[in-house]
């Protein structure tokens, strides 16, 4: 078996086996020539599960950092699809059932998916680049397989808890204002405070999860912060107030008949007088 997995082009090297006292076990350390988050080491893995050691016909088993980091991948990423539509899926109808408007919650959606694609950037350019390693003075490392899964349990709901407080203050001064364009304005101003502080609470205690030493937590801590920074200043004060004067009365069609007829009454009054 050694010569068979020191064969592969990808190996580097293949220590002695170590035997167990009763010599009907033994544990071979191979070294890949490339890193464990590179495709090509996840390729080795493969090979030798599937065929060089089938083809010993010995039983043994390939652990090690980069197989226990393929196959958690492996499994949590065929199950990210289902989770991420249940997650996008409840919030389409809470949001649907709050304001009455489906343009609405699929414009939420989209934004609050905009600022976690944000984040896995940064994770990925921070972690698994020599560049972005070097800068947060961390080992050049994978990301770690359940760690996008958490954040984005995390982030949808700080995105949503956002979006509702520019939402609800956009439908309270929705009939305040004959203009869509003033009302939207107004419910910006009104927000952005409050918004702008509860952001600015997560991000200092996320960015005290970046500061400790262990990769895992630290990478959380900055993907994190890093979401929550892009959704309370380019989207909540920027991307959303402009979608939201684009789509103008279409957000709420029932307001807008309701806004339609209490701006003719004066005159229907003039002409009956």
């Amino acid at each position: 078996m050694e010569r068979g997995i020191a064969a592969d082009p990808e190996v580097a090297d293949v220590a002695p086996a170590v035997r167990n006292p009763a010599g009907d076990a033994a544990v071979l350390t191979v070294t890949p020539r490339h890193g464990a988050q590179d495709d090509a080491t996840r390729g080795l893995v493969d090979r030798l599960r599937d065929d060089v050691i089938p083809a010993t016909g010995a039983e043994a088993y390939v652990g090690g950092r980069t197989a226990r980091f393929g196959d958690e991948a492996e499994r949590i990423a065929s199950r990210i699809p289902l989770f991420a539509a249940a997650v996008v899926g409840m919030s389409l109808l809470l949001l649907l059932a709050a304001f009455r408007s489906w343009r609405i919650s699929l414009l939420s959606a989209a934004f609050n998916l905009a600022s976690i694609a944000a984040a896995y950037g940064v994770v990925v350019l921070a972690f698994q680049t020599e560049a972005g390693a070097s800068l947060l003075g961390v080992e050049q490392l994978p990301v770690v397989p359940y760690v996008p899964l958490f954040m984005f349990a995390i982030l949808f709901g700080l995105s949503t808890d956002y979006n509702v407080f520019l939402l609800s203050r956009v439908r309270e001064e929705w009939d305040r204002h004959t203009d869509h364009r003033a009302a939207i304005a107004a419910a910006s101003a009104g927000t952005r405070r409050i918004i702008s502080a509860a952001g600015g609470v997560m991000i200092a205690v996320f960015l005290g999860f970046a500061t400790d030493p262990d990769p895992v937590i630290k990478m959380t801590g900055v993907g994190l912060a890093t979401a929550v920074l892009v959704d309370v200043t380019l989207v909540r004060l920027l991307m959303a107030p402009a979608a939201l004067s684009l789509l103008g009365d279409r957000l709420w069609p029932d307001r807008r008949s309701r806004r339609r007829r209490r701006a003719a009454s004066p005159a229907q009054l003039g002409e009956a007088a």
